[in-house]
């Protein structure tokens, strides 16, 4: 075409078609007591941006047995590993820029050209707009790969000594691991001819221990009780490590093992712990009237040890209007109607994890390491 014509970004920059596949299977049974699930599922996803793309591989187990009947157990898990292809410019310091084939697609004069068959560049500069480089030829130029496996399980028991009375205890972990790898050309514009490379790692894991003992009983055949009193804790812990470097003289060797410069690698890590104790009563008349207190004790280590802890209380009410026999009339349209009520106190702990340390670290000035 000719230049000048009436360019559409969003065309030149989308692909409409990008396709996306899906394989699942699953398996499932059991025998006496015992049952079980097995599933396993694959999806692969072209970006719509034709660069980057997205492919998961996921499997999930399920198992559950009663050898008592007063005991059960059981295990649910689920992992998940990704590969992830993106460019430079959908990072977060990056995503404003206009060659964010986002931006790009939506600012770019329909008078442009994607490219100019005169530039000296290997026509990768846009007629039109001088100095301007075709964005897709950018974004190959700095490919960022990220693996991520991400695992999620519980595991739980549950005993009933007496009618009435539930004991359980669970166990939780919920735990990632992601590597990402980045890469930036030697054509790359303003690198002079030295390409960058980076690598990123970061591991979490969060534990979360939660005991329960319920007790559910009636008196006078309409007056149903239940009282529950728990206790969880949550763990908390994660770690990151990155390093980049530069000065790498072949495209085929973008590895940090092959750079001749390198920066201060940055290193982070973080960790928190919850414990709290509950007790909650919910009584009920005949299925009409409801009343329900809660009271809980929320401890954090973000807070400085003389404040750790804070109680909190709450209450509630409601009636089943629909269950009164003044509404029998309306019970052919009506299914059901409520009045609620509650009150509470609340708290908030999203204060970050060391808020309540005088803390001493480095910083960079200049040529040399100072400690704030």
């Amino acid at each position: 075409k000719e230049h000048g014509s009436n360019t559409n970004w969003q065309k030149f920059f989308y692909d409409n078609a990008a396709p996306m596949y899906n394989t699942d299977f699953s398996i499932r049974g059991g025998s006496g007591n015992t049952t079980y699930y097995v599933s396993a599922s694959y999806m692969k996803q072209n970006s719509l941006t034709k660069i980057s793309h997205f492919d998961r591989y996921t499997v999930r187990t399920n198992l559950e047995s009663k050898p008592k009947s007063w005991l059960t157990f059981g295990i649910k898990q689920n992992i998940a590993y990704t590969d992830r292809l993106s460019d430079g410019y959908t990072n977060s310091d990056r995503k404003n820029s206009l060659y964010n084939s986002t931006i790009a697609a939506q600012s770019y004069s329909p008078c442009w050209d994607p490219y100019d068959e005169s530039s000296l560049t290997g026509n990768h500069e846009i007629w039109g707009s001088p100095g301007l480089m075709n964005t897709m030829w950018l974004s190959g130029l700095q490919p960022v790969k990220i693996n991520d496996v991400a695992y999620t399980g519980v595991a739980y028991m549950t005993i009933t000594p007496v009618k009435g009375l539930t004991i359980k205890s669970q166990l939780g972990l919920d735990a990632s691991d992601t590597r990402s790898s980045s890469a930036v050309s030697m054509e790359f514009p303003d690198v002079n001819s030295r390409g960058n490379a980076s690598e990123r790692h970061s591991r979490d894991a969060m534990w979360t221990s939660t005991n329960t003992i319920e007790y559910k009983f009636d008196v006078a055949k309409n007056h149903h009780v239940t009282l529950l009193a728990g206790h969880e804790g949550i763990k908390y812990n994660g770690k990151g490590f990155g390093a980049s470097g530069k000065g790498a003289v072949d495209d085929r060797l973008l590895t940090l093992g092959n750079v001749t410069e390198g920066n201060i690698p940055t290193y982070s890590s973080a960790a928190y712990q919850y414990l709290s104790f509950f007790g909650r009563a919910d009584y009920n008349y005949h299925d009409k009237y409801f009343v329900n207190f809660t009271v809980r004790n929320d401890q954090s280590s973000r807070f400085g040890k003389d404040n750790r802890g804070a109680n909190f209380y709450s209450g509630g009410a409601m009636w089943r209007v629909s269950a009164e026999d003044f509404m029998a009339p309306t019970r052919g349209w009506l299914t059901d109607l409520q009045l609620k009520v509650s009150v509470g106190s609340t708290g908030n702990s999203a204060i970050g994890n060391y808020g309540s340390l005088g803390l001493i670290g480095q910083v960079q000035y200049g040529l040399s390491l100072i400690n704030i």
